[in-house]
Order: structure tokens, then sequence, then C-alpha cells
């Protein structure tokens, strides 16, 4: 059986992944404590997406090697990073991880070539996010939320006639003040170009910002974080406003 996924549509499932893997759980960015700074929680962040891209590519790469001292059998070893990886490569764990056999079902070299550059493209990913969270007041972030309607929109009841099922996005943002909730997709892009991110933007507008705008009846902002193996690019920030 073959994959319908290419090298760079792995890419972007390892990196997005890698990248938000600290906000699976809402984020806190803000501590009010001396142990646990703005900035200390920033750079956690980071830290933690680099090490998870680090730890996808050794073990996706047959790098890395689990040894089990306790059971006799060679080969327990492997079965348990494998398990591991499972539990990873998917925010739904071991049970939702059909990446992980989409990624063997790649030729050797598109393995290869969806590896070889995760580590530096999630720290860029990831500097990059945390750099708009300290400029833009972020709060809380939350990872491909499974119940975004309850958190993310705070106080918001959904109005009668809409249906609750909304799509995942890639991260859900919770800002300072009364600044309207954001929406950030993550995009791999062989070129960045403002077209290409653009287009990207416009996807998120229907896929996610309207149906959460009109659910709820209120404002929902969205932007596009799109990278490659060179850079970053953030799109303009949109909003979606329930009388549009």
């Amino acid at each position: 059986m073959t994959t319908s996924l290419d090298s760079r549509s792995m890419i972007g499932i390892l990196v997005g992944r890698a990248a938000t893997v600290s906000a699976t759980k809402r984020y806190a960015l803000r501590k009010n404590s001396k142990a646990h700074s703005d900035r200390h929680q920033r750079q956690r962040f980071i830290d933690d997406a680099v090490t998870t891209a680090r730890v996808l590519r050794k073990g996706l790469g047959r790098c890395l090697e689990l040894v089990d001292n306790e059971d006799s059998d060679p080969d327990s070893g492997g079965r348990i990073l494998d398990f591991l990886l499972r539990s990873l490569i998917d925010s739904g764990g071991p049970h939702w991880s059909k990446n992980f056999d989409s990624f063997y079902e790649l030729s050797t070299t598109s393995q290869k070539n969806a590896i070889k550059d995760i580590e530096s493209m999630t720290l860029s990913v990831a500097t990059a996010l945390m750099a708009r969270a300290a400029d833009d007041d972020w709060e809380f972030v939350w990872a491909e939320a499974a119940d975004a309607a309850g958190w993310f929109m705070d106080d918001m009841v959904a109005r009668e006639g809409r249906s609750n099922t909304l799509i995942r996005p890639d991260l859900l943002i919770k800002r300072g003040g009364r600044q309207a909730r954001l929406i950030v997709d993550l995009k791999y892009r062989s070129r960045l170009t403002a077209r290409s991110v653009a287009d990207a933007l416009d996807d998120v507008a229907e896929k996610y910002a309207e149906p959460y705008c009109h659910t709820f009846g209120r404002p929902v902002s969205f932007s596009v974080l799109a990278y490659n193996e060179s850079d970053c690019l953030w799109s303009d920030e949109d909003r979606y406003d329930p009388r549009r």
C-alpha cells in the first residue's frame, strides 16, 4: 500500500507536531511567580519543541536505540520505541498515529527528506511563535484543541441552531485584554511568497475563522505562519466579524 502523503506533507505534520507539543494541553505563557517567568515559559516552549523534533528525527530515522534491560527479547526495545513514537507523532496518542505508518510508506529518499531538517525548522517556527507571543500579549496557547468551544471562547456560548463541531486548528490563542481570540495555522511552503501565504490565509478563513465566528457570534482573528528550510514568514492578521 502506498501513502497519499509526500515528503512535503510529512514535513508539515512533523514540524507542526514538534513545534506545538507543549500546548497539547493549554499552555500558560504568563506565570506570576519568580520561578516561572513569562520569558521562562516561552523558552521552555522552544526547548520542548526542539527536543521533540530531535526524538522524531532520530527515532523515525532509526538512529535511536532503546534497550529494555528487563526483557530478554532483543526486539522489546524496538517495540517500545515504536510505541513512544506513535504516542508522540500525533496529539491523539498511539491510537491516532496513522502518520507513523504513512512515514514508513514513503520511499527511503522521501523519508530522509522529510526528517533531515525538522530540528532547524522546528526551532525557527517555535521561536517565531514565542516572539509573536511576547509582542502580542498571548496568555494561553492550545494546540489542536479537542474542546475548542469550551475554553477557547471562554464565556462565549454557542448560539441556537449552530453546530458545536468545529475543525481543530493548529493553535488557538487567548490574548490579554479584550482582544479577539486568535487562530494561528502553520503551513510548510517550499517557496515562501506573499501570494502563497495569502492563499493559506484564505484557507484558514474558510476552514476555521468563519465557522468559529458564526458559531459564537463573536469576532475571530486569524493568521498564518508559513515556513520552510530557510525562513519563516507571517501573514497579516485578518479578522472575521459576525456582521460579514
